[in-house]
């Protein structure tokens, strides 16, 4: 589906990517997220980490009032399979020494053998489809097919309104074809619905499911990388932010006078009001650091938002420059015009020495005015 975007909804910004995090047994998506930055690290540890986290609040940052009951997943698992790629580079090693979970991957090519996530991406979105504008149909791209970019009119909030509704339906009513109970679930006539397969696994088979601060895994699993200490602020991605600590410790000031250096930072892609300052020591501690008033003006915008916007404006300075450098032209031939005529109107010398003609400044001045 084609979106637009949130601060200009002119303009059409593509398709977003959608990850899920699916609990084997029971069918129940225990985590989502969608964003713009494309398969990678970010999208599937975002997705991971909204499987840690409590629901009820995620939900309400979009609008959706829901209790823990219709959504009471916030753990992680033991083992997580998932697609090569996100999840078999290097990164994927903070999760592991940090939560101990084990990690496998699918082989290439083999779709099938993750089938219980990949039909999720035929269910999700045919509760939706035949309704929103945007939506890419077989004929894109065909002689003849409609050009579904222009019918797009979502930004990524309200289609990911859409994504959790769709979410909330599948886990709580639908029920899952060909599912196959073992006695116990049979004698104790559960509904192969993803909520009820869920709660009966709780109570009868608990698992390897492990809870952990939701804000601690959030923060583990978020992508980091290098910010600047500068003068104006701790500055990441175009934008400054400062904290307590360097405040305290008169970061800003050292950076004025002895120039700028680099901090691990981590930052949260669909909001980047707030950074988290690492610990230098190496501990799981995360010092938040606020958006200063200098960057006030891309509060409430996802990385994504901010990096168009940039983009944006030095395709403007790029389109001004032209205009800019012959309007400096026309300025200065203006200019040199002026003093060419101040210079024809300059009166022949008097013989007066330099002395004498400065001595009288005041009271020129005074009959000048």
């Amino acid at each position: 589906m084609y979106l637009v975007s949130r601060y200009d909804r002119s303009k059409i910004v593509g398709r977003p990517v959608l990850y899920v995090v699916v609990d084997v047994v029971s069918r129940m998506i225990a985590g989502v997220y969608v964003g713009f930055e494309g398969p990678s690290w970010v999208g599937a540890m975002m997705a991971l980490a909204n499987a840690a986290s409590d629901k009820v609040a995620y939900c309400k940052q979009f609008g959706l009032d829901i209790v823990e009951a219709d959504w009471p997943c916030k753990v992680l698992p033991d083992v997580l399979l998932g697609d090569r790629g996100e999840i078999a580079g290097g990164l994927i090693e903070t999760l592991i020494n940090n939560f101990q979970v084990h990690v496998e991957n699918a082989a290439p090519y083999r779709a099938d053998w993750k089938g219980i996530v990949e039909q999720r991406f035929r269910l999700l979105p045919s509760r939706f489809k035949a309704y929103v504008p945007g939506y890419v149909g077989d004929d894109f791209r065909a002689r003849g097919g409609t050009d579904y970019r222009l019918d797009a009119v979502l930004d990524i909030d309200q289609f990911t309104r859409i994504i959790l509704h769709s979410v909330l339906y599948y886990n709580t009513r639908h029920l899952i074809r060909d599912y196959e109970k073992p006695p116990q679930m049979i004698a104790d006539q559960v509904k192969a619905i993803p909520i009820e397969l869920w709660e009966w696994g709780i109570a009868h088979r608990s698992g390897r499911l492990r809870s952990f601060p939701a804000e601690l895994v959030r923060l583990s699993l978020l992508p980091s990388a290098e910010a600047t200490v500068t003068a104006a602020g701790i500055r990441y991605a175009g934008c400054y932010y400062s904290c307590p600590k360097a405040i305290s410790e008169h970061w800003f000031e050292r950076a004025r006078q002895k120039g700028t250096w680099k901090v691990r930072i981590s930052y949260e892609p669909r909001s980047m009001d707030e950074v988290y300052l690492h610990d230098e020591a190496g501990r799981l501690d995360f010092v938040p650091c606020a958006l200063t008033d200098k960057s006030r003006h891309h509060r409430g915008r996802t990385l994504w938002e901010i990096d168009q916007i940039r983009k944006d404006e030095r395709r403007q300075a790029a389109r001004q420059e032209p205009e800019a450098l012959q309007a400096q032209v026309n300025l200065t031939d203006s200019i040199k015009t002026i003093i060419g005529e101040a210079e024809a109107m300059r009166p022949e010398p008097t013989g007066e020495s330099k002395s004498r003609r400065v001595k009288n400044l005041r009271e020129n001045r005074r009959a000048e005015r």
